[in-house]
């Protein structure tokens, strides 16, 4: 009995050892981080690593452009040193979110440093319908009763598109401008801390990761090198592509302007349409976030089927959980689709 008191005795005092090793082992982040979705968020985990704790606003698979605090949110938003956005007129919820939570943190502004992609320019440029107001009226006059319930304002159209100002906010899908927004998540984490070896592990994971989005790149620019410059159109739901365009010489069609939470009007949706069957495009795809009915209509509309879905504005847990994940994703479903074109 003497020698079962005292195999206890030593079996809950290692036990005890044991637990208080590993506790003393585990480094309790230093750094409270509040991330305005998760493309940002996992940035900052591979910056931060164990001296960041990031929350992001809008999680995986929902769409920034809509997103709407909630209790918890705004409580999160209060306690944190500081928050993370993407500027260029992406979060237009943000200065509500701020007065609303009480935030007195930092806040920095991740795209600050790139090369702006104005929207006017885009349009144009990258494919998406830009009409012109006589262009408008012609084809609601001549095409809109075929697609009556797609109808809205083409004033209103545009006012969703001027929330974004001038500027396309979605730079996060140019590998190359990636390393801007890292660059600057470490610049913003080593002001946060004091601490030399916070500091070191900052540098050296920005290092490593800076390296990972330079071989990403590559990847791409490898992977779409097979597939001729002219074949390289195809249609999305909205104008999130045009820094992917302008980095490997695409061209996108889309339905919407820069932000999901425009109105389609029938005459972009027989502006797209229409493209599709005069550059004989065959490649459409829905996104990660938002509705598909739209550019399933599309497809249906010009006898095509969709050819998958694109990761553009939020991580995708089944899809890509990760950045990395999300544009080698993207980068082969591209691949894949127009390089079986004949």
């Amino acid at each position: 009995m003497a020698m079962l008191r005292l195999l206890s005795v030593v079996y809950f005092t290692l036990l005890f050892s044991s637990a208080t090793l590993s506790f003393a082992g585990t480094k309790t982040p230093q750094i409270k981080v509040v991330a305005s979705f998760s493309i940002l968020a996992d940035w900052v985990r591979q910056v931060g690593g164990d001296q960041v704790e990031v929350l992001s606003l809008v999680d995986l698979d929902e769409d920034v452009h809509v997103y709407q605090a909630s209790p918890s949110d705004l409580r999160t938003v209060a306690n944190a040193d500081v928050m993370f956005v993407n500027g260029l007129g992406l979060e237009g919820w943000l200065d509500r979110l701020i007065d609303t939570s009480g935030f007195k943190g930092k806040l920095v502004v991740l795209s600050d440093g790139i090369a702006v992609i104005e929207t006017e320019s885009m349009l144009v440029a990258h494919g998406a319908p830009a009409l012109k107001e006589s262009e408008h009226q012609e084809h609601q006059e001549h095409e809109a009763p075929e697609h009556a319930d797609l109808e809205s304002e083409h004033e209103h159209e545009h006012e969703h598109d001027h929330d974004h100002g001038s500027s396309d906010p979605h730079a996060w899908l140019s590998p190359k401008l990636a390393r801007v927004y890292v660059s600057n998540i470490a610049d913003a984490l080593r002001n946060l801390s004091a601490d030399p070896s916070v500091k070191h592990d900052i540098n050296l994971n920005a290092a490593t990761y800076l390296a990972k989005l330079s071989e990403l790149d590559q990847w791409i620019e490898q992977a779409l090198s097979d597939v001729p410059v002219a074949r390289r159109q195809v249609v999305v739901p909205h104008n999130a592509f045009s820094y992917f365009a302008r980095d490997y010489h695409f061209t996108f069609h889309s339905l919407q302007g820069a932000t999901s939470a425009s109105e389609t009007s029938a005459a972009a949706f027989a502006s797209v349409v229409r493209k599709i069957r005069q550059e004989n495009i065959t490649s459409i795809f829905g996104e990660n976030t938002g509705n598909p009915k739209l550019i399933e209509r599309v497809a249906a509309e010009a006898n095509l089927s969709l050819s998958g879905l694109l990761v553009s504005g939020a991580l995708s847990r089944q899809l890509a959980p990760t950045y990395l994940d999300m544009m080698r994703h993207n980068g082969t479903l591209l691949f894949h689709t127009l390089g079986a074109e004949q």
